[in-house]
């Protein structure tokens, strides 16, 4: 699920990465999360350019920490980028078995690059700055080095909006930066998006809304550290999951 270019400059070699999955019954496991029905042709093609663009892009972005206040003006190719954050959270979903399944396969013909970019649709982006430890007790913690974000990571992201229409959030973590991808059902009126937009840019004031007629965005780190952003993330998967971790951190400590 992971491209192996991608993966090998975001994670520290050091890093002995884990791996979460609601098929697995015991949710946690080592092993890569893979998914074995990409056609051939697809996987060699057009999903490998995708992959080509995105590891490029990481190599000029993705190696670079940010204390905060810091800002850079990221570069993008709108419709590349998106297709590739969509593919990436579709594997995630599929591999997880998750309720927005079924819409992301929706835009399949999208990220193929078959049709044209789904009109329900938002990509927005914002900067997580490194922690810096400063208390007896973050020391203690984390130690006495900041801590930089390392995440390469899709996951739903939980909102509280109801809506009649299908509707998928999913957040993107690569290193430093954090990637919003907001998609609704063709079905939907605009007026949805902009509702749970609103919503959600009031929750996350620090990211930028990228354009489709742009190429570069400013992004200030301002919005949340390398230490709450794993928080976030322990909340999706570790406090329902607790017990379970614990248990996959025993038997790998035994290994």
């Amino acid at each position: 699920m992971f491209p192996q270019s991608l993966f090998q400059l975001i994670v520290k070699p050091e890093v002995t990465s884990h791996y979460f999955s609601e098929r697995i019954p015991s949710k946690f496991t080592e092993g890569e999360l893979t998914v074995k029905d990409v056609c051939a042709k697809c996987n060699n093609g057009v999903l490998s350019e995708l992959d080509e663009y995105q590891t490029k892009w990481a190599q000029k972005h993705a190696d670079k920490f940010f204390f905060r206040g810091e800002s850079i003006v990221m570069s993008y190719e709108y419709d590349t980028m998106l297709r590739w954050m969509l593919k990436f959270a579709f594997n995630s979903a599929r591999v997880h078995n998750a309720a927005d399944t079924n819409l992301l396969m929706r835009f399949r013909g999208y990220m193929l690059g078959r049709a044209k970019r789904p009109a329900r649709i938002r990509l927005s982006t914002g900067l997580i700055h490194s922690f810096i430890p400063t208390t007896p007790e973050e020391i203690a913690a984390v130690g006495d080095k900041p801590l930089h974000p390392d995440l390469m990571r899709s996951s739903v992201m939980m909102v509280n909006f109801t809506s009649k229409y299908v509707f998928s959030v999913r957040r993107v973590s690569l290193a430093a930066f954090a990637f919003l991808v907001v998609a609704f059902e063709p079905s939907a009126p605009a007026s949805e998006l902009k509702s749970l937009t609103t919503l959600i840019d009031r929750e996350y004031p620090g990211f930028r809304v990228l354009s489709p007629t742009e190429s570069t965005c400013k992004l200030i780190a301002s919005f949340e550290n390398a230490v709450e952003h794993l928080r976030d993330y322990a909340i999706l998967q570790g406090i329902p999951y607790k017990t379970l971790f614990h248990e996959f951190q025993r038997k790998r400590r035994k290994i």
